[in-house]
């Protein structure tokens, strides 16, 4: 069952985003503050420390760069999504059985046009029009729903579309698990 509710998904890219921005002002001072250390600290634990620095850098690095992967993901979740609406329920595990009934009830209005086509010649009767107008109607309802059914297995396969691909972009992401404390100073 595919639940979506757009403006959530709005709000949660929106912090996303902002908690992106405020990571890579983090990272940057961080950054800034490590190149400066070894300006004013110089022994073997300086040492130590700038290359467990740039090692963790590299780490911090890639998780970043995950993050904005997983943000990728958000948005275009949050694009794809506002195509069909603001909110979103879809039960793909039903989506045989929706079209199945619609089938059913093209099929039937078709019996019944068939029906109509085989009263032989009806021309003669006075209120014959009224026949034809019918049949007329029952041929538009049944385009109808023919246009119906074909809305409705797009938007399922639209929907199975985003989810492979949202499936295929989550398997790009893989967020990695820092080691704690790689640095250790033996006095």
């Amino acid at each position: 069952m595919v639940n979506v509710n757009v403006d959530n998904l709005k709000s949660i890219t929106s912090e996303y985003s902002n908690t992106l921005k405020k990571e890579k002002e983090n990272n940057s001072n961080i950054y800034k503050s490590f190149n400066e250390l070894p300006k004013y600290w110089h022994d073997t634990h300086s040492e130590k420390m700038v290359s467990s620095y740039n090692t963790e850098k590299q780490r911090i690095i890639r998780l970043t760069e995950d993050i904005e992967k997983q943000l990728e993901i958000y948005k275009y979740l949050e694009n794809s999504y506002s195509v069909l609406g603001n909110k979103i329920m879809c039960d793909k595990d039903n989506a045989s059985y929706v079209l199945s009934k619609l089938d059913i009830v093209i099929d039937q209005l078709d019996y019944v046009k068939y029906q109509y086509d085989n009263l032989g010649d009806i021309s003669f009767y006075p209120r014959a029009y009224l026949i034809y107008n019918e049949r007329e109607e029952v041929v538009r309802l049944k385009n109808s729903f023919i246009g119906i059914k074909n809305s409705i297995q797009n938007e399922f396969k639209y929907v199975d579309d985003i989810e492979k691909t949202v499936s295929d972009m989550v398997d790009k992401c893989s967020v990695e698990q820092f080691i704690a404390n790689n640095y250790e100073c033996e006095d």
